[in-house]
């Protein structure tokens, strides 16, 4: 990508982390997992560009942090 000076434009970089913990126990005589994980823990935002959404979003996600628990259970 180049701007229209003819210069090229580096696309900044973005790095987020994601993190799970779970914990597996014996509940009614099934094997149960409970697991807790937050996808872009520090909440990290996209670098702005002039495209649709704001940021390049083929090379960027911009979901903001999201969090999600999971219950399995084995009969």
């Amino acid at each position: 990508m180049s701007l229209d000076d003819g210069t090229r434009y580096i696309i900044p970089a973005m790095t987020t982390f994601n993190g799970t913990v779970h914990r597996t126990f014996n509940w009614m005589d099934s094997e149960t997992r409970v697991r807790l994980g937050i996808n872009n823990i520090f909440d990290k935002r996209a670098p702005l560009a002039d495209r649709y959404f704001g940021f390049f979003s083929d090379a960027h996600r911009d979901l903001g942090r999201s969090m999600y628990l999971d219950v399995r259970v084995k009969l």
